[in-house]
């Protein structure tokens, strides 16, 4: 037998007698403990979202944004491991975006499930992953801070043969 595990939540995977609201009261505490924590910043306005990426543009750093729900059992359970990537790799800014609050941003990014985590520099996508896949979303991390750090990399490595070259030469 094959072994089915939900990776996402979209619209039908909501309970059909209850909106998504009061499926946790309205409670924005609930959804702030759930989705809080390590270096991760919750965005719960526009002001906020534009803030944000402002600063990562001005500081050259990449933003993962992870947009969530509270009904999506799926958004709390790659939550913590969300979080502990945050700890683990402080050079990015990592963002969670309640969808239900901020549906326009959900519309302007053309979600269709979530989670969905979408990697930015310079404003613009650079990569995006739809659903939770905690080994994937790590392997993403990894290239998105590899691919940073290559021109950093490069420049040390040809300063390095050149001085190497200098020496070679003036003996």
């Amino acid at each position: 037998a094959l072994h089915h595990q939900l990776v996402s939540c979209s619209s039908s995977h909501q309970a059909p007698t209850r909106s998504r609201s009061e499926v946790y009261h309205n409670s924005s505490d609930m959804v702030d403990f759930q989705f809080s924590g390590g270096n991760v910043t919750l965005i719960s306005n526009m002001d906020a979202w534009d803030q944000k990426l402002s600063e990562a543009n001005t500081q050259g750093k990449i933003v993962i944004a992870n947009f969530s729900a509270s009904w999506c059992g799926v958004c709390r359970s790659v939550s913590p491991y969300y979080i502990a990537l945050s700890e683990k790799h402080p050079s990015l800014i990592f963002l969670t975006i309640n969808v239900d609050k901020l549906t326009k941003l959900s519309i302007q990014w053309n979600l269709k499930v979530t989670p969905t985590f979408i990697f930015l520099k310079d404003g613009q996508q650079i990569d995006k992953l739809e659903g939770a896949n905690n080994w994937k979303l790590q392997e993403m991390v990894k290239t998105v801070l590899d691919v940073d750090d290559e021109p950093d990399q490069k420049e040390n490595e040809l300063e390095v043969k050149y001085n190497r070259f200098k020496r070679i030469k003036s003996i």
